[in-house]
This record gives structure tokens, sequence and C-alpha cells, in this order.
């Protein structure tokens, strides 16, 4: 896992609330989709909280998606759905490299 979302107005805490509110990103309620399920033009962002900071990252591809949701790390998380331009943007992510 190596993408996460980084800005300079990103929070320590609170990613999630940030990322709806300045970047149109949108919280999924209910059962997770597959990575197959996303919709086109939008990026899966797992925000996971680790207790005074939270991590934002980016499930580019169905490996890292399974790994950033993996039932078996406790820490709470939230997936969101993140305009792709906004994701890649703020993570540093090339495409065109992976």
């Amino acid at each position: 896992m190596g993408y996460y979302l980084n800005a300079k107005d990103l929070p320590s805490g609170g990613k999630a609330a940030a990322l709806v509110n300045r970047y149109g990103a949108e919280v999924v309620v209910g059962p997770r989709p597959r990575f197959e399920e996303i919709p086109e033009g939008m990026a899966a962002v797992v925000v996971i909280e680790n207790g005074p900071w939270d991590a934002a990252g980016l499930a580019y591809c169905k490996e890292e998606y399974k790994a950033f949701l993996d039932p078996e790390d406790m820490r709470p998380k939230r997936l969101l759905l993140v305009p792709k331009d906004t994701a890649y943007k703020l993570s540093g992510f090339n495409p065109k490299e992976h």
C-alpha cells in the first residue's frame, strides 16, 4: 500500500469529513461494493482512523482495495468515493505507471 491523499488543507484527524466538504467525496453507506462496482470516474479511498491521525489510502486496484479493507484490521475505516482526478492529484498517483 503506497498512495495516500495528502494536502495542506487536510487535517490530521477528520479526513473523511474534510474530503467530503472540500473535495466532493461521497461516503459509502451500507454494504461495500466490489472493486469492479466503483463508478466510472470515481476512485475508492479508504480513510483509516489511527487514533490521533487518519490515513486516506487510495485503493487504485483490486489488491489495494482488499488490503485497505482487510477485515482482520480492526481499526475504524470509512470507504469514500472521490473524483478520480482529485484523488490522483492529492495522492501523486499516476495511472500510467501501474
